[in-house]
Order: structure tokens, then C-alpha cells, then sequence
């Protein structure tokens, strides 16, 4: 052995040897993993974002927590919700949007429903006017009050047995006995009224007018009237006279006398020998608009006015209620006058375009008055 090689021997001796040296490398080891465990924990902390166009840099994301400056969905949602499918909707002016072509029954019949308004002119202002009236009163202000009778039911709930046949025998009966309350009274009813400020029903499934009452459970879509009464005067003096058609019931009276009956064909009222003065007037959904008797009418002057509109069949229904003042001038399509719709209040009028659907009708506005209804 060399003397260098005892050199470093007798060193390694004087530096504790064995035990010395085991001790040094355990703790070597030991730092060394505690060292990647540190720094392998730090950088699954650090989320690195890369951008393109900045050189790869990385950037830390740290969690912020954001001002609540903007409200909840659930807020948004309940701003716009509403009570009721009946309930009425305050809409913003909407651009007009010409449309391809007039719609077609069949989507008016799939998308019928009475919180929907069609829109007589080339925007939508609320509030829109139910096809069947308000559950509220106070949204229509001075109105006719409409309850719905179900001719299949007493109003003990029980069977009546009504048929078609039957059903047109009730309504000439209440007629002939100039609006008589203990006709319809012999029937079910619901006990919640509805409150309108027109009659302009385009075609809709029938369905809807017990929906309307909120008794689509209780009374199935046929044999069903409604009667709506009220106290209303004229804008002005003169003669006027209603123009309707109802499929299939329409009728109106003024201080209990009948001036108007335009049923469809199957539903005859014999006994009341009302005729109208004038031939059938232009297409108004399944049938023709009928004019009415002239009613003299003081400036002021206010009359009681019923009316009644009904389906039979239990499938489809529209009913609607003109007004003409003799003596005014009207504006012409189709070689037909445009009469305006009768309104105690102007609502935008759910119109639809297409004459198969409804009549085309004068969009300037003759609101006449109306006494505010009760709210029960």
C-alpha cells in the first residue's frame, strides 16, 4: 500500500468512519426527497396559462371573488313571470316584421291560447286584451263581466244530457225571454268572472274559453256559453249598430232587446224572429259578419248591453263584434267597408292578418264608456 493510500485511510479514520458516514448519507437522502416533495407540491398550486403571441409566458391565476353587480337569474326570471296564462303583458314597441304570408289555421290553432295577442298594426303596445277578458278587474278598468255557463252540468254538478239539438233549444229560450238570468242559472257555473273591454276572438281551439276561467278541468271544450253584461254609452250621439258573427253563438242586446243575433247556421232561434236588416257582410272566420239593428243613442247616454257568445261543437271557436255609426264615413277593401272593433278601452286588438281567421276591420280606435266593473 502506498503511502497516499494510508494517507487518505488514516483520514477517513479521523473522520468517524463507518458511523459518521452512515449518518451523512440517511440525511442526504432524506433532504433530497423533502426537496422534490416541496417543490412538486408549490408548482401543482401555480396553474400556468400560456398565450399565444407572447412568447409562451406563463401567468398565474389567482381565485378573485367578483362584485355582485348584476342580478340573479332567478331574479331575471321572476321579473318575467306572470300569475296566469290569462294574465296581461306590457310589451315594449317591436319593429314591424312583414311576414311571407298570412298565417294558416293550423298554427293559429297550435299556438291558440288566451294570454296570447295578435297584433292589429305594425307594433305591439301593451296592455294586450285577453281573447276571453282579465281574471283581475282592475287591469280593464271600466268592462263587461263575463261568466261561463256549462250547459252539460247542473249546478249541483250533476248530468244533464244536453245535446247539439238541446243546446241551440237553451239559447233561444234565453233570447225569447229577453235575456232572462233563471235560464242560464239552471246550469253550472264557474264562480269566478272575467273581465273584457271587446269581443274579438280570432280562431282558437275551444278549449280555451273554460282555460279563460281557469276551468278547463271542470268543463270539457262543448256545449259552454258566456254571457258578458255591462253599462256603457256611446262616444257620441247618433245611430249605431253592431256588426258580429259567432262561431257559433253571438248575440247581443241593448236594455234586455235583442239588436243582434249572428249564430252559426246550426244554431237557430226560432222563437225570437229577430232578422237582420241587411245581407251577409264579409268573411269573418267560418261564417259572415251580420248587421245588427240601428240603435238611437243620446250623447251621454248610458244602456245596459248584453252578450252572449258560446260554442257547441267542443273543437274549434271565434267570435267577433264590429261597431258603425250611420252616417260616417269608412274606409273600403274589397269593395266592403272597414268597420272598427267595439271597445270600451283601446287595447292593441288581437287581430290576425289573414281574413280566414278574422275580418279585416278599421284600426281607428271609437272607444265608447263604460262603468268600471265590481271586482267580485
Amino acid at each position: 500500500m502506498s503511502d497516499s493510500q494510508n494517507w487518505f485511510i488514516r483520514y477517513f479514520k479521523r473522520l468517524g468512519a463507518g458511523s459518521m458516514l452512515i449518518s451523512i448519507v440517511i440525511h442526504v437522502i432524506v433532504l433530497s426527497f423533502a426537496t422534490v416533495w416541496v417543490v412538486s407540491s408549490v408548482q401543482t398550486q401555480r396553474k400556468a396559462q400560456f398565450r399565444g403571441g407572447d412568447g409562451g409566458t406563463a401567468e398565474v391565476s389567482h381565485p378573485v371573488r367578483m362584485a355582485p353587480t348584476q342580478p340573479r337569474l332567478e331574479t331575471l326570471n321572476q321579473r318575467l313571470s306572470v300569475d296566469s296564462p290569462s294574465a296581461a303583458v306590457a310589451l315594449p314597441d317591436m319593429p314591424f316584421m312583414p311576414a311571407s304570408g298570412g298565417p294558416s289555421a293550423s298554427s293559429a290553432l297550435d299556438a291558440g291560447s288566451t294570454s296570447a295577442g295578435f297584433g292589429a298594426g305594425p307594433s305591439l303596445k301593451g296592455p294586450i286584451m285577453p281573447a276571453f277578458g282579465f281574471r283581475d278587474a282592475s287591469q280593464s278598468g271600466g268592462s263587461l263581466i263575463g261568466r261561463l255557463y256549462d250547459l252539460k252540468q247542473t249546478p249541483q254538478r250533476k248530468p244533464t244530457g244536453m245535446d247539439l239539438p238541446g243546446y241551440g233549444k237553451v239559447v233561444d229560450e234565453y233570447l225569447y225571454k229577453r235575456w232572462d238570468s233563471t235560464v242560464l242559472n239552471r246550469y253550472y257555473s264557474g264562480k269566478d268572472p272575467i273581465f273584457t273591454t271587446q269581443i274579438f276572438i280570432p280562431l282558437l281551439k275551444a278549449a280555451e274559453g273554460p282555460k279563460a276561467f281557469g276551468q278547463e278541468k271542470e268543463i270539457a271544450p262543448e256545449l259552454w256559453l258566456i254571457h258578458y253584461k255591462g253599462k256603457v254609452s256611446a262616444p257620441s250621439g247618433g245611430s249605431w249598430r253592431f256588426w258580429g258573427y259567432g262561431g257559433e253563438v253571438c248575440a247581443v242586446a241593448i236594455n234586455r232587446k235583442t239588436v243582434l243575433v249572428s249564430n252559426h247556421e246550426q244554431v237557430l232561434t226560432p222563437r225570437t224572429g229577430w232578422k237582420s236588416p241587411e245581407p251577409p257582410g264579409r268573411v269573418a272566420g267560418s261564417g259572415r259578419l251580420v248587421a245588427g239593428d240601428w240603435i238611437d243613442l243620446r250623447e251621454g247616454q248610458i244602456v245596459d248591453i248584453d252578450i252572449l257568445i258560446g260554442e257547441r261543437g267542443g273543437f274549434t271557436f271565434d267570435c267577433f263584434l264590429l261597431i258603425e255609426k250611420r252616417g260616417e264615413s269608412y274606409g273600403m277593401k274589397d269593395g266592403l267597408p272597414l268597420f272598427p272593433v267595439f271597445q270600451l278601452a283601446p287595447y292593441d286588438t288581437p287581430a290576425v292578418s289573414s281574413s280566414k281567421l278574422a275580418p279585416p276591420f278599421s284600426k281607428e280606435s271609437v272607444v265608447w264608456r263604460a262603468l268600471p266593473a265590481p271586482s267580485n
